[in-house]
């Protein structure tokens, strides 16, 4: 089976890796733009399904001034079975944007509270978290391409170019 099916979407066996490093992984780094060059920062992530991840940040940092310049951003989720050896991860293009609405704030909000233990001891309610008063809140990267890396010998080595990323 080739790497890609049509219109440059990963296989169905390169969709299902990929979908295991989302979801074995919880830390990424997310890489942005602005004035004064490129920015790189960590940030723990919890995926909301369609492409998208939600993470936590503070509204001054650098990376967010840069998103409202320009909301493109590339995400980098390296899996914790990755060695040096054998590299193994994904590198993700997409856009950023707060979180749009109260049910979509409230979903973010559940699922990084179970996944960070103490995390929901810290955050609003979601009409708070809304607010653009609020020092912190919720954004969503929309996933928009993908590049797979799995150099592991059981993959073939295997590093595709960007395509789709596979929603699910």
């Amino acid at each position: 089976m080739g790497l890609f099916g049509k219109d440059r979407t990963l296989s169905p066996e390169l969709s299902l890796r990929v979908s295991t490093i989302v979801r074995s992984a919880s830390i990424a780094s997310l890489a942005t733009v602005g004035g004064e060059g490129p920015s790189i920062c960590a940030v723990f992530y919890v995926y909301l399904g369609d492409g998208r991840f939600g993470f936590k940040s503070r509204r001054a940092s650098e990376h967010m001034r840069n998103v409202a310049r320009s909301p493109s951003a590339s995400l980098l989720v390296v899996s914790p079975e990755s060695t040096y050896a054998a590299k193994f991860g994904i590198q993700i293009r997409g856009q950023v944007r707060a979180c749009a609405d109260v049910e979509e704030m409230a979903q973010v909000i559940t699922l990084y509270s179970s996944a960070f233990e103490g995390a929901g001891k810290k955050l609003s309610d979601p009409e708070t978290m809304l607010l653009t008063s609020t020092e912190s809140t919720f954004f969503v990267f929309q996933a928009e391409r993908v590049k797979l890396i799995d150099e592991s010998p059981s993959a073939n080595r295997t590093t595709t170019e960007y395509a789709s990323f596979p929603v699910g």
